[in-house]
């Protein structure tokens, strides 16, 4: 790619103009949005408090690019000497600023903007506590709402044929991205995509986001969409792969989310192979593909032959897409074969979407197998017989949300909750699908899991599944980052050693959960004390249990209010 005088970020304008020097690119951009001051004097004053942050951070590069033998030195003047330096002035002029907590004036700028993405990562890397400096994190709780006021300000939101689509994605999370062009491809849409190096991700453009997840789908250069399986339900929902009912939605996000589960554990043994000697990483990885993965491809392999070589009710689906990602990347990391040989109704399945040519085949007319019984549609009514199997443990699936949305329903259910000993026991664990420690019976008979997909199938048969596509879409994006603060708080207490254990649990309640609630609480504040439109949703009953359930575990009765 030609990069004017070698810089980069690089802004193309009708594929033909290019333009570099990001402050130049931020203050041409700035100047078309309206936050670039309201007169020549408050712009000279945003180029100057921009070209300071831009002094701090190349005091910061200096630091970064030094030899190894040079770095903890310069490290320590850094964080000791002009880090502060830099952010108590910073802090003084927000003060002076008329209380606003902002650079300039009453409104946000790009100075603010620029603080809150730059500035911020900085001290995160370097481990700074902004919260010393009175004024500065307000700067980011500010600039973080005005975000979501133009991300929230679409109630509802419709795709067009003028719509303009952006995929961001880096080498990590390929497997998850290709599901998102393949729906983009179903739906006849171009798309342009940006692929960043895991570095350039992490320092770049991870701060620029509401959490640091890849890929992101960004809709017309503004909304930007987080989440892969929540992207891939919103494009499936204006694609040839449309559900046609809440019950195989339902079993589709089942599916997915059971896939998750098996990548989740591919990336352990990443991280173990990152973290340890060979030996210890190679025992690691041995155990996985002997045992837990053949669990799992089993498990799907019998779903698939089920259903007439796909995953739900004998027709193609993006949870069959999906499936062919997180096969590639499994293939990817951990040399597995990727014919799928012994799984012979997986491996038709994935050569069969690998296959399909989207440019010419966008009307997908695949027929149920005659010989097989698929419930393609099902409706829970009051005469619906409902157990819940839960285990009663810190790592368990919390069962609260479920009960919530079962009672607003006026649905009554029998519970069993299960000792954590018992976890072990193969009488019980045989009954649950994929080891699963939260089963929801119907009828005594059909046994599914997955708690997320159960309340979101719930959620739909009541009020509280939004009142359009764009609605789910943010519940369900706020649920999937909900989740994440559930498994952070889970890896950080779940240790043997009791030192270790200590020592995360204290990172997990100092660092990690006060960054997820400080997230939640500016979207909270923007939306009327609820998280999606000012209205109660299945994403409010999520959190409310989710805090619960830390503050029990921790023993933090705080964290209730």
């Amino acid at each position: 790619m030609y990069l004017p005088f070698e810089h980069n970020p690089v802004l193309i304008i009708n594929e033909e103009i290019r333009i570099t020097q990001s402050l130049a690119i931020c203050r041409y951009l700035s100047s078309l949005s309206n936050l670039n001051g309201n007169n020549d004097w408050e712009a000279y004053l945003i180029d100057s408090y921009v070209e300071s942050m831009y002094d701090l951070k190349r005091e910061f590069i200096k630091y970064d690019d030094a030899a190894a033998k040079a770095k903890m030195e310069l490290k320590n003047q850094f964080t000791d000497i002009q880090l502060p330096n830099f952010l108590k002035k910073f802090n003084n002029i927000v003060a002076k600023n008329n209380n606003n907590n902002l650079f300039v004036n009453n409104k946000v700028t790009w100075a603010d903007i620029y603080f809150s993405k730059i500035v911020e990562s900085i001290t995160m890397i370097m481990n700074i506590d902004l919260y010393q400096y009175t004024h500065l994190p307000l700067i980011t709780k500010k600039v973080y709402a005005y975000e979501l006021e133009r991300l929230q300000s679409h109630e509802t939101f419709e795709l067009t044929d003028e719509t303009k689509f952006e995929v961001l994605s880096n080498e990590q999370n390929e497997d998850v991205t290709k599901p998102i062009r393949f729906l983009l491809n179903d739906m006849q849409r171009s798309f342009n995509e940006s692929f960043y190096d895991d570095f350039a991700w992490d320092f770049n453009l991870q701060k620029s986001r509401q959490y640091a997840n890849t890929p992101v789908l960004i809709i017309d250069y503004e909304i930007k969409i987080n989440q892969s399986p929540v992207i891939c339900r919103f494009l499936a929902a204006h694609s040839s792969l449309k559900v046609n009912n809440d019950w195989e939605a339902y079993l589709i996000d089942s599916h997915v989310d059971s896939m998750l589960d098996l990548r989740r554990e591919i990336i352990k043994i990443i991280k173990i192979n990152d973290e340890n000697d060979e030996k210890i990483a190679l025992k690691s990885k041995e155990r996985f593909l002997q045992t837990q993965l053949p669990n799992f491809l089993k498990k799907f392999n019998n779903i698939v032959a089920f259903n007439g070589n796909y995953f739900v009710n004998g027709k193609f689906t993006w949870a069959d897409v999906f499936f062919a990602g997180i096969i590639n990347f499994l293939h990817h990391f951990t040399e597995f074969d990727a014919s799928l040989k012994g799984y012979e109704n997986l491996s038709t399945l994935v050569k069969r979407v690998r296959n399909i040519d989207l440019s010419l085949q966008h009307n997908y007319d695949y027929k149920t197998n005659g010989e097989i019984t698929i419930i393609e549609a099902f409706e829970l009514t009051r005469t619906t017989k409902i157990e819940i199997l839960s285990i009663n443990a810190i790592t368990a699936d919390m069962p609260q949300p479920i009960k919530y949305l079962l009672n607003s329903l006026v649905f009554s259910f029998d519970e069993t909750i299960y000792d954590n000993k018992e976890l072990w026991n193969d009488s019980i664990t045989k009954g649950m699908p994929f080891g699963q420690t939260l089963v929801f019976i119907i009828n005594k008979q059909m046994r599914i899991t997955q708690p997320i997909a159960i309340c979101r199938y719930l959620a739909s048969l009541s009020t509280l599944n939004g009142a359009n596509d764009w609605e789910a879409y943010l519940i369900d994006s706020l649920v999937e980052s909900m989740n994440d603060l559930k498994r952070e708080f889970i890896k950080h207490i779940s240790k043997d050693d009791d030192k270790t254990s200590m020592k995360l649990a204290q990172e997990f309640i100092e660092i990690q959960l006060p960054c997820f609630l400080n997230k939640f609480h500016n979207i909270v504040a923007h939306n009327n004390e609820f998280f999606v439109n000012g209205k109660l949703t299945w994403a409010d009953v999520y959190f409310a249990e989710l805090v619960n359930h830390i503050a029990l575990c921790t023993g933090d009765d705080k964290y209730h209010t």
